[in-house]
This record gives structure tokens, sequence and C-alpha cells, in this order.
């Protein structure tokens, strides 16, 4: 099922061919087509079915939609390239470890950030702006169909998606071009923002890093796919009980 992973390098590292910065500019570009492009579709749904019924499954489908394209990207510059499935990081972890560690480490992560709000806004600093999640939208009427499409984004397309395009494409690239640390902050940093919101941007920051850090670590593209999906699950699952609809 797995393929070996090559034990000559620390790191995932590919046998033949390497991204380039073309590589990473063209991605970079198509992802704002991407967005762009999605983000006019539904505006022009909303506009010619005056947002009635529908429009939540339209846009969980679209949330999809997009995630799964994000992996497509990747996959067409990697046929490019001439790289294989393998030398994205498909093959079996050398260790496992990091992906538990990775998995804790968001966790600490997200905590230490909430006290961190919480000792400023102590201070009579307004910290409300900074203190809003990444929660998706969730109406009392969302129904099995809706949901079915946000599970399916969340736990599988955002994972395989993301981690495609923010760790092997851009993680390596950036690895390559300015080394190993470099590489995971400039990657984080682009991950964090990618997500549109202030409130998250220094958590996630902290995430994308462990993220690139475990995928470093362990030689394969699988654990941070793994935490990623663990993560979101969780938080998935608890938006739906604390949030979801009645």
């Amino acid at each position: 099922m797995f393929a070996d992973p090559p034990l000559e390098a620390a790191g995932p590292q590919p046998p033949r061919g390497e991204w380039r910065s073309s590589d990473l500019l063209l991605g970079a570009a198509l992802l704002v087509a991407s967005i762009l492009g999605l983000t006019a579709l539904l505006a022009l749904y909303a506009a010619v079915s005056g947002a009635d019924r529908g429009g939540g499954v339209v846009a969980a489908a679209a949330t999809l939609v997009f995630e799964v394209g994000l992996g497509g990207i990747v996959a067409l510059l990697a046929w490019r390239r001439g790289l294989r499935p393998r030398d994205l990081g498909f093959v079996r972890p050398r260790r496992w470890r990091p992906l538990g560690l990775a998995w804790a480490g968001v966790y600490v992560a997200l905590v230490a950030y909430q006290l961190v709000l919480a000792l400023i806004a102590a201070l009579g600093v307004d910290t409300s702006g900074l203190r809003e999640g990444n929660a998706l939208p969730l109406g009392d009427d969302a129904g099995a169909v809706e949901l079915s499409l946000l599970a399916l984004s969340v736990v599988v397309g955002a994972p395989l998606g993301e981690e495609l395009f923010f760790r092997a494409l851009l993680y390596r690239g950036f690895r390559r071009l300015w080394g190993v640390l470099p590489g995971i902050a400039a990657s984080a940093l682009v991950f964090a923002s990618f997500h549109l919101d202030v409130g998250v941007l220094v958590p996630f920051v902290l995430v994308g890093a462990l993220l690139a850090w475990s995928y470093e670590a362990s030689g394969s593209l699988w654990v941070p796919i793994a935490v990623h999906a663990l993560f979101n699950g969780a938080s998935f699952a608890l938006q739906l009980v604390l949030e979801g609809p009645g």
C-alpha cells in the first residue's frame, strides 16, 4: 500500500525533479484565481436564486470542490515537473512519533494563544477581534446533505488539498530556496493568511509550522494529513454539539 521512503536524506526528498520558483508562483496564481472564480460563482448563484433553499448545500459543495481543487493544482504542477506521488511525500513514514507531537502541539498552541489574549484583556485591551475563530456557518436548518458535504470537506478535502498545497508544494519549494526553518516559517505564514481571518492568524501560523515540521520529521505527507484531519474532525464535531442544527 505504501512505497518505502527514501533513506538517504532527512525530510521528503524526491529522487528526481524539484519545485522551482516558477512552480510556486504559478501555484499561487492558480490559488488566487480559484478563490476569485469560486467567489464570483457563489455571488452569481445568490443573485440568481435569491439565496433560497439549497444555498447552504451549494456553499458546502463549493467548499469541497475548492479543497479538492487545491490538490488538483499540485497534481497539475507535479505532472508538469515530472514528480510522482511518492516524490511529494505519499510514502510510509520513517517514524510516527511526529504525528502525536504535532497533534498535541496544535492544542498547546491554541490554548497558549487564548491565555495570552486573556492576559492582554486583563490589562484593559480589547481583544474581541482576535477571539473570532474559524468556525463553519452552521444554520439551524442545515440538512443531512449539507452537513455531509461539510464533513467531507473538513475531514477529507481540507487535509488532503491543503497539505498538498501548503506542505508538499509551498513548504518543499521554500525549503529548497531558503532552508528548513525559513521554509517552515514562510509556508506557515501563507497557510495562516489563506484562512482570511485575523482571529486565527497567529495560532494558525503555529499550527502551520507544526504541520510542516511533522512533514519534515516523518518524511511523509500522510503525517500532517492525519494531524490535520484529526484536528478538523474534532473541531467540527465540537461545533456540531455546541452550535449545530437543532
